[in-house]
């Protein structure tokens, strides 16, 4: 699965997925913003880098439902840093990915993700420091 958890109180959702990621796997990621919108602050009011997707999950009982932003970025760093939560991370080229068992949807987001490469590298915040 990839790494994630809750929005805290006050935390907007891409600060969220940053701090998760240096929490559960100690790596420092550059958001990619798949929007073609420019970004833009006004008077306390920002638009915020566009997901690649949103999803809406209801727990296996039915009686909770979540929403998750998948994010897309760059790390900094190559080796990652696991915290007591995560037993083991790896990174993985697309045909190691086609030979993973995982839960729907994160082989296929991950393979949207492997078919848009130099579409995200692209949007990739190059002056991010707003958002890291």
């Amino acid at each position: 699965m990839f790494p994630g958890g809750k929005v805290e109180a006050g935390e907007s959702p891409h600060d969220a997925v940053l701090r998760e990621i240096a929490e559960e796997v100690g790596l420092s990621i550059v958001l990619s913003d798949l929007s073609d919108l420019p970004l833009w602050e006004h008077e306390g009011n920002v638009r915020l880098p566009q997901p690649l997707a949103i999803i809406q999950e209801t727990t296996s009982n039915g009686c909770a439902m979540y929403v998750d932003f998948v994010f897309v970025g760059v790390s900094r760093e190559t080796t990652p840093r696991l915290k007591s939560e995560v037993m083991e991370a790896n990174w993985f080229d697309y045909a190691a990915l086609t030979r993973l068992d995982t839960a729907f949807p994160i082989k296929q987001m991950a393979a949207e993700v492997f078919e848009r490469i130099d579409v995200i590298r692209a949007s990739t915040l190059p002056n991010s420091s707003r958002y890291v």
